[in-house]
């Protein structure tokens, strides 16, 4: 479904079989072509995680449990493609910010947040080598996360590139977590073993988000990462 502000002044989605998106040249317009959907394992874990979300919802989320995820949603606006305040429902919520903890192998978290925000996440930054394959990403280990049992940073990356490119968007997969711990808090920086082959001068991008133990899912940090010897 296209997203059109007032006037026309900006379009994003697809509308009639047209795409319209932005780059830094500005609003663009492509012909829409169906996606291909090889059903890559990624793919798959993301399908199921969502499936199992789904029914925990209708089926094991207490009426008050859901009712306070609706709480949460009300008080906590999104933001659209086109920078525009959106509300969200309390399951869209519940899904949000439980599909990644299930993707990375952690428990999801049933109650709602009564912290009205998403969680902060403060910026990091990232560095990678071809020897050793490696890609390191440096994050603030003073937040109160790391401190905090059940909380994680999670990472994902994508395939190297061209230094050329200085924006992508997806796809990324799975990597690893930096877990929150009362008695040993993680050390930064947390080092990725890459999913893919690096190569020096490439780029690599690595994709973050905070969840804490309280359910919060921070907005998403892309770190870009240039490929050295």
């Amino acid at each position: 479904m296209a997203l059109i502000q007032a006037f026309l002044g900006e379009m994003s989605g697809k509308l009639n079989g047209s795409v319209y998106a932005r780059n830094r040249g500005g609003t663009y317009v492509r012909k829409w072509a169906k996606p291909t959907n090889p059903n890559t394992a990624p793919q798959q874990a993301a399908r199921a995680a969502m499936s199992a979300l789904v029914t925990a919802w209708l089926g094991t989320l207490s009426a008050l449990q859901r009712a306070a995820w609706e709480t949460y949603a009300a008080n906590v606006p999104m933001v659209n493609r086109l920078g525009q305040a959106i509300s969200l429902t309390g399951q869209n919520h519940f899904i949000r910010s439980n599909s990644p903890r299930i993707q990375a192998g952690l428990a999801s978290v049933e109650d709602a947040p009564v912290i009205f925000n998403l969680g902060t996440l403060n910026p990091l930054t990232g560095a990678a080598t071809e020897a050793p394959q490696e890609i390191n990403v440096t994050y603030d280990d003073t937040q109160d996360w790391c401190d905090e049992d059940d909380s994680a940073l999670i990472l994902q990356n994508s395939r190297e590139m061209s230094a050329t490119r200085n924006f992508f968007k997806g796809p990324f997969q799975f990597n690893a977590v930096a877990e929150g711990d009362s008695v040993a808090p993680p050390a930064s920086p947390v080092t990725l073993v890459p999913l893919f082959a690096l190569t020096e001068g490439n780029v690599v991008y690595v994709r973050a988000r905070l969840s804490q133990a309280d359910g919060r899912l921070s907005s998403v940090q892309v770190v870009r990462c240039v490929i050295t010897a």
